[in-house]
């Protein structure tokens, strides 16, 4: 965390088992072939006294609804572009 902190100056936590995916994934990663993860959580509570379980299946779904938007979105924008690719004059 303090080697974190040194390069990070705003930062004010961190979720260990993400980081842990962007370690492994960065570490995979080769000059011509990059591995970029996605890592999407939704917080759900400030990890105090106070802490309960009553948001994890809200955040659980809201963070699961936003991938799959994405995805779709990513998918569709993709499938759009190579269609126009193929129109007549767009070479």
């Amino acid at each position: 965390m303090r080697q974190l902190r040194g390069r990070e100056y705003s930062l004010v936590g961190l979720d260990m088992e993400s980081y842990g995916v962007a370690l492994a994934a960065s570490m995979c990663s080769t000059y011509s072939h990059t591995i970029a993860p996605l890592i999407v959580k939704g917080v759900c509570d400030f990890a105090d006294s106070r802490k309960t379980d009553l948001w994890h299946d809200y955040c659980a779904y809201a963070s699961a609804s936003f991938v799959l938007v994405l995805l779709e979105e990513i998918f569709s924008r993709d499938n759009a572009y190579a269609r126009f690719k193929c129109l007549p004059g767009s070479d």
